[in-house]
């Protein structure tokens, strides 16, 4: 599609200190650079590339050295949502229970209204990614940081107010996928393991070592059946710089809810901000969904006057 921005260099905004992870919500990214509504509920497609020169990288003019004499370069390691069914299975959720608790409610839905979720990233202190722009007065970069992104929020019968994250769950916010946990158990199957069959004396066809074989052979399910997806986070790509000026990319990858979250690394550990100015682009694969690759992750429909089934 024409007219669709997809490349984007990115800065980071912080409300104090010098935070070294940094969360992009590709959506908004979106939404800002391109002035149109990209929903937060999808499956989106993109690369990251890390410029080898940077501001950031060249203010760290003095690297320790490795055994061999070498300097021990900055690295940034960078995390999406895992893509995987019970990631999606688990937004579903809760979409479902956000809609069918507002369902009363829903003639007066903004225009713009979108189901939106805490990204739930804590490690390191944390920053906004956001796009740049240049003006021609003074070619310098400017961070887009306008437009409403209000967190969806649900309300019991007592009135108090519960937002949705895919963090830990605390007294005002629902965990996503430990909310999922809850209906998503399974059982043992068969849960009695019976043994030996009945009659088995007078059956020869009836063998009681493979019956118990079949029993306990797949009984249980092949991952963990407590706990539906307790670490929420895939390491993408971990970039490590030569100091050469090499630009590096991480490839494309899919990012479920658009979150992309860049940690900047020193010697092993989280200590620095590593997007203080425009080290890194963000390239959004073209694509049928207002011109980027995207899928939605689920689809809410109506089935009564009561109901809403997301799909």
């Amino acid at each position: 599609m024409n007219g669709t921005r997809t490349v984007m260099k990115i800065a980071s905004l912080s409300t104090g200190g010098s935070p070294a992870s940094t969360v992009i919500d590709i959506g908004q990214t979106l939404s800002r650079a391109n002035r149109r509504l990209y929903r937060q509920g999808m499956r989106y497609t993109a690369k990251l590339d890390f410029e080898g020169k940077s501001q950031s990288l060249l203010a760290l003019d003095e690297f320790d050295e490795d055994a061999d004499g070498n300097p021990i370069m900055p690295r940034f390691k960078v995390f999406a949502l895992n893509d995987n069914w019970s990631t999606q299975s688990a937004w579903k959720a809760a979409l479902e229970s956000h809609m069918n608790n507002s369902i009363e409610e829903e003639g007066r839905r903004a225009r713009w209204n979108d189901f939106r979720v805490k990204h739930g990233w804590t490690a390191g202190g944390v920053a906004e990614g956001v796009p740049m722009s240049y003006t021609g007065f003074d070619l310098q970069p400017r961070p887009l940081t306008a437009g409403e992104f209000v967190l969806s929020e649900s309300r019991n019968e007592q009135g108090d107010i519960f937002q949705y994250t895919w963090g830990d769950a605390t007294p005002g916010n629902f965990s996503i996928t430990g909310e999922f946990d809850k209906a998503g158990q399974v059982s043992v199957q068969p849960s009695h393991i019976v043994g030996e069959m009945p009659y088995s004396r007078l059956d020869d066809d009836e063998q009681d070592d493979q019956a118990l074989h079949l029993e306990t052979s797949g009984n249980e399910p092949p991952y963990n059946r407590i706990n539906a997806n307790p670490f929420e986070w895939n390491l993408v790509a971990d970039i490590s710089f030569s100091g050469d000026g090499t630009t590096q990319t991480t490839g494309y990858f899919d990012a479920p809810c658009g979150f992309i979250v860049v940690v900047g690394y020193y010697k092993d550990y989280i200590q620095f901000d590593p997007l203080h100015d425009t080290l890194m682009t963000l390239k959004v694969k073209p694509g049928k969904y207002k011109g980027v690759k995207a899928t939605p992750l689920g689809v809410a429909t109506k089935v009564n006057a009561t109901e809403y089934k997301v799909k």
